[in-house]
């Protein structure tokens, strides 16, 4: 019995944290130009999918968002959105071919973002 409160323990302690959501100094390892394999094995799967918007140079721009973390360390367990404690950035990364083009900070959706990205050529 005592066994098994001792390997509960450490898979609390040491693998729970390590699973939990991306934090925000892993923005930092993101490149332009990274496919979304390499965003998901970096960031995970992200939160949503905000669209695809079709600019006017007849690109097809897809938009996923992230809530980074600012904690370094959870005291116990994950951080998620419905906890009291949390302290996250939310983040839209946009994809053109499935390669990352930009990332930005959330500002809420508007149709002056939407006008943003009709109005950029993406390289």
């Amino acid at each position: 019995m005592r066994l098994s409160k001792l390997i509960l323990l450490i898979f609390t302690i040491f693998i729970l944290p390590s699973s939990c959501a991306p934090r925000l100094r892993t923005l930092a390892e993101i490149d332009t130009q990274m496919g979304k394999d390499r965003i998901i094995d970096k960031l995970g799967k992200p939160i949503s999918v905000k669209g695809v918007i079709v600019n006017k140079f007849n690109q097809k721009i897809e938009v996923w968002e992230y809530y980074l973390y600012e904690r370094s360390t959870p005291s116990f367990g994950c951080y998620h959105t419905s906890d009291f404690n949390h302290s996250y950035k939310v983040f839209w990364l946009y994809f053109l071919n499935n390669k990352l083009v930009k990332v930005r900070e959330a500002t809420g959706w508007s149709k002056a973002v939407e006008d943003d990205i009709y109005q950029t050529k993406f390289d």
